[in-house]
């Protein structure tokens, strides 16, 4: 894990897992590739989840330019459920 404080992370991913019945440290790190899958809850799940239902400015928090640039695919941005989102 990033030297992001566990508390922010509990804090910011929280609300978002209104449908899950996972911690909010072990999502996050699915998203960061850190933690394996848990069920169906992948990587891609997971920053999909992350990238429609955080404010950006969190997401750069969490994660940083660096992970974004290199996670942020084509493919992935593809999946992205609004279109307004995909431009972005």
């Amino acid at each position: 894990m990033t030297g992001i404080n566990t508390k922010y992370i509990q804090e910011t991913i929280q609300p978002i897992l209104w449908d899950y019945d996972i911690d909010p440290v072990v999502f996050y790190n699915i998203a960061l590739g850190e933690h394996s899958a848990v069920g169906m809850l992948n990587q891609e799940r997971a920053l999909l989840r992350i990238l429609q239902q955080l404010p950006f400015y969190d997401i750069l928090d969490l994660f940083g330019k660096t992970f974004l640039k290199k996670n942020l695919t084509p493919d992935l941005i593809k999946k992205m459920r609004f279109a307004h989102q995909r431009k972005l």
